[in-house]
């Protein structure tokens, strides 16, 4: 750095260019001839690569140095030259001697990146390609000492360039240099060198990544780098805004009249410079090198681009990972793209400025103070210090200059930053062919060299000089312009845009051809420069007189000339390239037109396609010759655009000629990618030849091209295909399909003669079921994989259609249509003759065996999608042209001519073909076929003759052949239920695997000839024993299914050791569940008596050793979870759509297993939970009648008759049906399940159904016993049934029987010690107490239901134990043994002891026992203590208002939701109802509010009880201060629930709009309450008038009216509990008539209210026509009323008198004595009765 001479410089200069080979020589041992001596190590190498790029090419000093010094001031080829130096020149020339000066020192100063990026880059490719030869022969994977390899330090270097290139620009940027605007600062757009270390540190660690196995990372895509770009202006797209810069940034007014100029003073230079400088300041100061090294930055970071480009081309780095290197090179092309679009439009916008119209009138009164110290003290260089002495004069002839050599520059820069957006675009292109940021980058270069600042030099310049100075410029704008064109063109056709495509096309076309006709008339023309020059002098600058910047005093010619020459000399060196060629061209051109041609024929236009391709043809001939592979693609395009017109014959020539090149250079190519990419070809090629033959009828031919394809695509696709031993090769590669276990019940395997059970298993066991299992294999890539099933759907398309073309070829010799003879083959293609298979020319009919081949092979890729109904018809087919190819070849003739044919095959075993079947494999295949489409007769049959034909033909009974056909015919006989045939052949083909059981530790067999791989034998033995393991599977199921025996136990142990290593957990699963069937049978066998002193090992049951009961039936269920857990099927999936399908039957064998060992365990709850599972599969997988789906479905139905009555009822009905079936009608299972069902259609309503299910089991139980507990529970049953329908004298008759049953029971037991049998019956007779209260209390029998629950609570009490609630509910928190259905009953009774005073209406005694019913309740519901009665006494109405909102608004989750918590919200219900009658409205909102949360949890927010607390909670907030808004969202929620519930017309509805309108109607709304009011009468009115009709007119037959008021009735919970509500006794028909005659009057009283507010009056005291017409109706239906009443009712109730005496005096005479079975068979008397 200090050393600031000459020759210190052209030393240092030196050193910066040399010093990298001046390493590697002082390394390496050279000659004189430049050869190495010695041998190249792996530590040479290392330390090369450690001295070459750490110290010096990755070095950050001695990069930042060589970029300073490499490039500046050295004199470059072109450029202009003075043999007595610049400034002499220009002096003698006219300039002023100052300018000169400063003119030769800034040309000696001029720094070109572009020229030091090149010396760069070629150090960094000599040293990567060395290092990487050598360390290609040694390791090839080491690393140096650092752990970084040759392309990482490439990299590295690299990244360390573009940084020292960013660093440069920053400097300038950063110093002020290439700023115009005040304020400017470097914005987000422009690159940073804070940016620069996390860019190499991205490159490195994606480097990192890869290396260590890791997939590499994109720390910023490419795609989002475009993004932000195009997202952004830049100087080519952003408004010109120079005139308001200047005009803000100058004292000075440039538009207005200038006064007469005044000769300026002398300033005095040593004036202190302003603190600021204007736009114009820092215009009047640019520095034209600063700029020049801006465009060389980014000039080379485009290079920088194509060295990276060059280095992916030339494959340097062979031995990294290709994903890896590409993506990081991506990358760093990525980001110096970006960079170099950013520099290039930061310097453009410069030069704009620089050029700007607004300064071209400058002049010295412009100069202001600012200006001029501003080029004072503009720097401390020596050029600097020159300027100070400049004047106002000078300094506006040295920026006039400065713009002349901008102008050039600035369209340099715009060729520039189009071609890195054309780069970009590619860039993109590359990562997403699709991606429209590749499209709009194009745009964008397009849009840069169109605009008017890229062509910056004018007219003159242009006109004068385009044909010699600025020929490089123009042509690769021209070259630039049609690339980019061309590109755009091609991304449009590609995206279907033709119409677009074509003009872009044409356009790149235009610029092809301008640029060929310039270089044909440039060859006879020399350059003058130098007229042109002065004559561009003359049109520029002598004709602007007036113009003080720019005229002939301030600049002569020599000056301007000289200037311009160098700018442009200059610019031109930074274009990528100067000289064009016309080979290269006309190249391009023809690829254009192309592009063109195909774009035409896109669009249908199919002549201009062909002229462009006969010329695209032409060019391309003369360039590549008629052999090249181009010429190929045109011929074969251009016959694509014949078959297109039709002219077939053209199309064949135009095929063959591009057949014929591309099998020539297929024969003579060597890269396997090249010949990859050639049969891709050649197979288009012939498809389509195939297709044009086709359409001639040339069937042979046709035949003969398809046939062609098909070899070579297998040919590719047999690379893709693993190695296949003889078992695989004749299973057609497929897995093998494993049955899955099932369960065999006992009473199947007793009725042996029945052949249900078979169905029933079939069905159970569908093939289509079973597990495949796959032997592990390899993984292969995905892109493997991907290319495999393209190249097996392309062999599906054309073995389909050689299938249609050999069945036309045979339709038309059938009608005479063609003359050639049967085994005639085609003679008028030599050329595809020529490249035919040996096979397909050679022995009987070639098409008959084209159409074998194809069958099967089709047959065996529908096998593989499971498309088995296909794959059989392919087989079939195949199998006939077998026939017709060799007559004696089928197993089955018994001719003379069969029988010698067939030993004369003997001779010599045949070798298995999978692409050429034989007999045998055809068989087999049709067997599978026949198996999974669930036909197991047939298939046998096929397997059978498949296994005699292998026999004959391979002369080895005990080949892999036989063993595995023995297999697949051993499970189609499981299927069948020839269990053991099918233990015969397992065992069979078990014995053939052992013979082939090789040592793992063998040496390898030679690979064969073929070069196909051999296996290792360790693979080989490994495949044998999962083989094995497999068929000792299926044995032991086998076994398993005639019975469960010792030897099966140890044959599913030995297959389990077999298959431990195999990965599959599904057959691993399989066994795991048989070895839990044995746990469960071994456990079974043991009596109860012996459990607790069993133990069972693996020599049988014993005494010692081995697991315990217990632990057998924890080991089972182990077990059998664990299956669960791998194999299992949801039942809520579509079962067509599940992936699990296969676990369906295996899922309801695990629940049934399940349930039984809980069975055995006593675990009731959990055994009832798997039995659901269970009935709920094999009502899926079956469906047929036997017991153990009866038992299921019984189960199924007691626990969703709790839940779900209807499914119940369904499951009652199917156990029902089957057991009577296998039963009889008088079985006791028979009568449970009709005790059960009853139970459920008494719940949905069906009253006479149930009853029936009653009677019949009443019937059944008591022939048995009169008195047992089942009669007893049937008569409640009846008696509850009877209630719940309002037959109270029938259901109290019932339950006093059942009453008196329990009390007889109790006292026989009572001194028994049957304790537990006499809690029960006492739990019973607390649950009949109750029921039998309800009863007397709607009969209005007050006191003995008051009895009634008196003795149901004192029963339940001393259960639950003495004393008072809150010690009960102590106990319950504390202790486990309170029976907690004995507490809620307890609570049930204190309810509705509490309903009893309420309706004599004393609240103080009724409140006591609502709350602690409800205390008990919560209890068991498990709330909280903030919802007790404690707080109650310190809600205000506010705090009452938010919840009542909260509770409408807010869902809420509570911790557990059982019987008790529905129930807790009757209890709040009755509570708020007597809060509401004693006038305490806070108090009973309270409790609505609780009560309405729990029910909208429970039952749901549109359940009708929620509907009726919100009718309650509106009546309650009417009667407060709370605002009625409140009131109203609780009437219309109840309102639409009500609606939603019962429909419109219902009276429930009918009440919500009466309660709204009477809310409007005290809010003084009367229009709103009329419109409710009257929405309101219309129900009534319907139900009124309907109740009057029936009473007039029904007679006898009208059914007697049941007391359920609108607050009454009995509320039947989800959880079966029963719990009275009210008390209101009123008649329907009463309720309807009294709210009819309330809805009219409140009506007439808001009609009239209204009338007097709007003040009208009335004379008549009617009103209008509307209350007349209501008046009348009134009066109608009271007079209807009166005749019903006074009339009809007396007839009717004559009667019904007789009837009532006569059933009260059979009732009476009943009641005396226990039900005996008599009085129950004449029960139904009663009935008849009712009737």
């Amino acid at each position: 750095d200090g050393l600031v001479d000459a020759d210190s410089m052209i030393l240092r200069r030196y050193a910066a260019r040399s010093l990298p080979r001046h390493t590697a020589i002082g390394l390496l041992d050279v000659d004189s001839n430049g050869h190495f001596q010695m041998d190249f190590t792996e530590d040479k190498c290392i330390e090369l690569r450690d001295h070459m790029f750490q110290n010096l090419l990755c070095d950050e000093d001695f990069v930042k140095h060589r970029a300073k010094l490499l490039g500046r001031g050295i004199v470059r080829t072109g450029d202009v030259s003075y043999g007595g130096g610049v400034d002499k020149a220009l002096i003698a020339g006219g300039a002023n001697p100052q300018i000169a000066k400063l003119i030769e020192q800034a040309r000696g100063n001029d720094n070109n990146m572009l020229y030091t990026t090149m010396a760069h880059m070629k150090d960094i490719e000599w040293c990567a390609s060395f290092c990487v030869t050598d360390q290609k022969e040694s390791s090839g994977e080491e690393k140096g000492e650092g752990g970084c390899s040759s392309f990482s330090n490439c990299l590295s270097a690299m990244t360390k360039w573009k940084e020292a290139l960013i660093a440069s620009f920053c400097t300038l940027h950063d110093g002020g240099k290439l700023t115009i605007v005040n304020g400017t600062a470097k914005g987000k757009s422009l690159p940073g060198e804070e940016d620069l270390g996390a860019q190499l540190a991205q490159l490195e660690s994606c480097y990192d990544e890869a290396d260590n196995g890791q997939t590499p990372g994109a720390p910023e895509s490419c795609m989002e780098v475009a993004k932000s770009l195009l997202s952004i202006e830049d100087a080519w797209t952003m408004k010109d805004d120079s005139t308001r810069v200047f005009q803000e940034g100058n004292s000075n007014d440039f538009s207005s009249p200038r006064p007469p100029r005044k000769r300026r003073q002398k300033r005095n230079d040593t004036r202190e410079a302003p603190a600021s400088a204007t736009s114009l300041a820092r215009v009047l100061n640019a520095d034209i090198n600063d700029l020049r090294t801006v465009v060389s930055v980014g000039r080379s970071l485009l290079g920088l681009v194509e060295f990276s480009q060059y280095i992916l081309d030339k494959e340097i780095f062979t031995h990294e990972d290709p994903d890896v290197v590409t993506s990081s090179f991506q990358q760093l092309k990525s980001s110096c793209l970006k960079n170099a679009i950013e520099v290039l439009s930061c310097s453009a916008t410069t030069l704009g400025y620089i050029l700007s119209s607004f300064l071209d009138q400058l002049d010295e009164d412009d100069l202001d103070e600012t200006v001029i110290m501003k080029k004072a003290h503009s720097g401390k260089s020596s050029v600097a210090n020159r300027k100070k002495s400049l004047g106002p004069a000078a300094l506006l002839q040295l920026f006039a200059m400065t713009r002349e050599e901008s102008k050039p520059l600035l369209s340099i820069a715009g060729i520039l930053s189009a071609d890195a957006w054309f780069s970009f675009g590619k860039l993109v292109g590359e990562l997403d062919v699709n991606s429209p940021l590749m499209l709009s980058s194009f745009e964008r270069a397009l849009l840069i060299l169109n605009s008017p600042k890229s062509v910056s030099l004018n007219k003159p310049a242009l006109d004068l000089l385009c044909e010699s100075l600025l020929s490089p410029l123009t042509q690769y704008k021209y070259y630039l312009q049609s690339n980019i064109n061309h590109s755009v063109g091609v991304c449009l056709y590609e995206q279907g845009d033709f119409d677009r495509a074509a003009d872009y096309l044409d356009k790149a076309s235009r610029f092809r051809r301008q640029m060929l006709d310039d270089l044909r008339g440039k060859d006879g023309e020399s350059d003058d420069h130098g007229s042109g020059l002065s004559k561009l002098f003359n049109a520029v600058v002598g004709g602007m007189k007036g113009n003080h910047l720019l005229s002939p005093v301030s600049m002569s010619e020599e000056l301007f000339t000289d200037v311009f020459k160098y700018s442009i000399g200059h610019g031109c060196k930074q274009l990528p390239r100067e000289t064009f060629e016309v080979d290269e061209l006309e190249r391009c051109l023809s690829l254009t037109l192309e592009y063109s041609a195909l774009t035409q024929h896109a669009g249908q236009k199919y002549q201009m396609a062909l002229s462009f391709f006969q010329e695209a043809l032409i060019l391309r001939t003369m360039h590549v010759g008629k052999h090249s592979l181009d010429v190929a693609s045109l011929h074969f395009n251009m016959g694509v655009v014949y078959d297109d017109l039709e002219q077939h014959d053209q199309a064949i020539s135009r095929y063959h000629e591009s057949l014929r090149i591309r099998l020539d250079q297929m024969s003579k190519a060597t890269s396997p990618k090249f010949i990859s990419e050639l049969e891709d070809s050649v197979l288009l090629t012939l498809k389509c030849l195939g297709h044009v033959y086709k359409l001639t009828h040339d069937m042979d031919n046709a035949i003969c091209c398809y046939v062609k394809a098909w070899e070579m695509v297998s040919k590719k696709f047999a690379v893709h295909q693993d190695y296949a031993d003889e078992w695989s090769k004749m299973g057609l590669r497929l897995g093998l399909a494993v049955p899955v276990p099932t369960v065999i019940f006992d009473e199947m395997k007793a009725s042996t003669d029945n052949e249900n059970w078979k169905t029933h298993f079939q069905m159970m066991n569908k093939k289509e079921l079973c597990h495949v299992f796959v032997e592990p294999k390899p993984v292969k890539p995905r892109r493997s994989r991907s290319a495999a099933s393209k190249l097996k759907r392309e062999l599906v398309r054309i073995h389909s259609t050689v299938m249609d073309l050999v069945h036309e070829r045979k339709q038309s010799n059938w009608d005479g249509e063609s003359g050639s003879t049967r085994n005639k083959l085609p003679g008028s293609s030599s050329l595809l003759l020529a490249s035919l298979s040996s096979t397909f020319k050679t022995g009987g009919d070639a098409f008959e065996a084209a159409l074998m081949r194809s069958s099967f092979c089709l047959g065996r890729m529908r096998l593989e999608q499971m498309r088995y109904e296909e794959a059989a018809d392919y087989l079939e087919t195949a199998l006939r042209s077998k026939w017709v190819l060799d007559p004696a070849s089928s197993s089955d003739s018994d001719s003379d001519y069969s029988l010698k044919s067939m030993s004369s095959r003997k001779q010599q075993a045949k070798v298995m073909d999978e692409d050429n079947p034989e007999e045998g494999q055809i068989y087999y295949s049709l067997g599978i076929c026949n198996a999974a489409l669930d036909d197991h007769e047939r298939a046998v049959r096929c397997f059978l003759t498949a296994m005699r034909y292998l026999r004959r033909s391979l002369r080895r009974v005990d080949s892999l052949e036989v063993a595995r056909v023995l297999f697949d015919c051993a499970t189609s006989h499981y299927y069948l239920c020839n269990f053991e045939q099918s233990v015969s052949l397992y065992e069979e083909c078990l014995r053939i695997l052992k013979s082939y059981d090789i040592d793992p530790d063998e040496e390898a067999a030679p690979s064969p000839k073929d070069g196909s791989k051999t296996p290792a034998p360790k693979e080989v033995a490994k495949s044998n024993s999962f083989r094995r393991g497999i068929v000792l599977y299926c044995l032991v199921m086998a076994k398993a299914a005639i019975d469960f025996d010792a030897e099966a136990s140890n044959l599913l142990n030995e297959a389990q050791m077999l298959l431990s290593s195999c990965g599959d957990q599904v057959i691993l699963a399989y066994m795991e569940f048989l070895t839990g069937l044995f746990l469960h049978h071994a456990a079974s066998q043991v009596p109860i008596r012996l459990r607790s002193i069993t133990r069972i090992s693996s020599t049988g049951i014993s005494l010692n050793d081995g697991l315990s009961w217990n632990e057998m039936c924890q080991s089972a269920l182990t077990l059998l979870e664990q299956v669960k857990n791998e194999c299992w099927f949801d039942p809520l999936q579509e079962v067509e759509d599940s992936d699990e399908v296969r676990h369906l039957p295996l899922s309801g064998h695990i629940c049934f297993t399940k349930g039984q060992v809980y069975e055995l365990i006593d675990s009731v709850d959990q055994a009832l939970n798997s039995y659901v599972d269970a009935a709920n599969f094999y009502r899926i997988a079956c469906g047929d009648e036997n017991m153990y789906v009866a038992s299921v479905l019984h189960r199924m139905g007691m626990i969703c008759s709790l839940r779900t009555e209807y499914h119940a009822l369904g499951y009652f009905n199917e156990a029902l049906t089957i057991r009577k079936n296998i039963l009889g009608g008088n079985d006791h299972l028979v009568a449970e399940t009709l005790y059960s069902s009853a139970i459920v259609l008494a719940r949905l309503n069906r009253y006479e159904a149930s009853m029936e299910r009653y009677h019949e089991a009443l019937r059944i139980q008591m022939s048995d016993s009169q008195d047992s507990n089942e009669v007893a529970r049937t008569l409640a049953g009846m008696g509850i049934c009877h209630y719940n329908h309002r037959a109270y004298d029938l259901a109290l008759t019932c339950l006093e029987g059942a009453v008196k049953i329990r009390k007889f029971r109790v006292a026989r037991l009572t001194n028994s010690a049957e304790l537990v049998e006499l809690y029960g019956e006492e739990c019973a007779l607390g649950a009949d107490f109750f029921n039998l209260g309800n009863i007397h209390m709607q009969m209005e029998d007050y006191a003995q239901a008051m009895q009634c629950f008196i003795q149901s609570r004192d029963l339940r009490w001393c259960h639950v134990g003495s004393g008072t609630v809150t010690k009960i509910l102590d106990k319950y928190f504390s202790e486990t043994t309170v029976d907690e259905d004995e507490l809620l009953g307890l609570a049930h009774c204190l309810h509705n002891i509490g309903v009893m005073f309420d309706i004599k209406k004393e609240y103080v005694r009724s409140l006591p026992h609502y709350e602690e019913a409800l205390a008990i309740k919560n209890a068991i519901a498990g709330f909280s203590a903030k919802d007790s009665l404690s707080v109650v006494d310190q809600v205000n109405q506010e705090q009452n208002e938010a919840l009542v909102l909260q509770s409408l608004h807010k869902d809420h989750e509570f911790p557990r939701i059982n019987k008790a918590t529905l129930s807790a919200s009757v209890t709040r219900q009755k509570i708020a109802m007597v809060y509401v009658k004693q006038r305490k409205y806070d108090h009973a909102l309270f409790h609505f509010s609780h009560a309405l949360r729990i029910q909208r949890q429970v039952l749901g927010k549109d359940h009708f009880r929620v509907g009726s607390i919100l009718s309650s909670m509106g009546n309650a907030l009417r009667r407060t201060s709370t605002p009625s808004e409140t009131a109203i969202v609780c009437y219309n929620e109840s309102l639409r629930i009500s609606r939603l519930r019962f429909g419109q017309n219902h009276t429930t509805v009918a009440s919500a709009l009466f309660d709204i309108g009477n809310l409007h109607d005290s809010n003084q709304n009367f229009n709103k309450a009329m419109h409710y009011y009257q929405r309101a009468l219309s129900v009534y009115r319907q139900k009124y008038t309907k109740e009057l009709r029936q009473r007039l007119c029904s007679g006898l037959d009208r059914p007697r009216a049941l007391a359920n008021g609108v607050e009454g009735g009995t509320e039947i919970l989800s959880t079966g509990d029963e719990i009275i509500v009210a008390g209101d006794a009123s008649s329907p028909e009463k309720q309807i008539r009294d709210q009819y005659v309330l809805v009219t009057e409140a009506l007439r009283r808001a009609k009239r209210q209204d009338r007097a507010i709007q003040g009208e009056t009335r004379t008549c005291c009617v009103g209008d026509s509307s209350d007349a017409w209501m008046a009348f109706e009134v009066l109608l239906f009271r007079f209807v009323e009166m005749l019903s009443t006074y009339v009809v009712d007396p007839a009717q109730t004559v009667v019904r008198e007789a009837i009532d005496n006569s059933r009260r005096r059979i009732e009476s005479a009943a009641g005396h004595a226990v039900i005996s079975a008599k009085d129950a068979l004449d029960y139904q008397f009663l009935l008849l009765m009712q009737d």
